[in-house]
């Protein structure tokens, strides 16, 4: 029985090995986009169960952002991750506490896009641990999306990064560069 489950999680290690692969050296479709239109998008997609936990969304889109090149798809679906991450881990915070913050802006080279909650916040080792493949807080993860996140964006010439949230919580940022004019 030892050598099954030996032999799954070495079969499951080579999965994810590829995934990582093919996201850091697979096609990427880079199209110049709207960065703050996409990421509007993305919370339409979430709108119906963002209101349903009882999530208020403060957006602080930056104005006159560059356009970015990148997979709009993934960087969507990096977006959706996150705030999908935010939504879980406000379970146990009360109600009138719930709140994730989306942000955009310009930095030198590139533009960053933050995504902050009021839950439960990161392990103590400061964040990094959630991005190694398999490790999870939740009951029923797999530990793959911040790991497959942080593959896509470093694909993309970005980075993802975690922290402490400013009122609990946690911060996730990543960044893009910005598109040739």
């Amino acid at each position: 029985m030892l050598a099954r489950i030996s032999e799954q999680a070495d079969r499951a290690t080579h999965v994810v090995r590829r995934v990582h692969d093919f996201v850091r050296k697979g096609e990427i479709r880079q199209t110049r986009f709207d960065l703050n239109e996409a990421l509007r998008a993305v919370l339409e997609l979430l709108a119906h169960p963002l209101r349903a936990q009882g999530i208020r969304v403060e957006l602080r889109l930056a104005r006159s952002l560059p356009r970015v090149s990148a997979d709009r798809t993934q960087v969507e679906q990096v977006t959706l991750n996150l705030l999908r991450n935010g939504m879980e881990a406000m379970q146990d915070t009360a109600r009138e506490k719930r709140e994730l913050v989306l942000s955009s802006r310009r930095f030198d080279g590139g533009v960053e896009v933050t995504v902050t909650d009021r839950g439960e916040g990161l392990p103590a080792d400061g964040g990094e641990q959630v991005f190694e493949t398999f490790f999870t807080t939740k009951p029923d993860g797999m530990g793959l999306g911040l790991s497959l996140s942080r593959s896509i964006i470093e694909a993309h010439g970005g980075e993802l990064t975690a922290g402490p949230g400013p009122e609990g919580g946690a911060r996730f940022r990543f960044t893009l560069p910005v598109a040739d004019a």
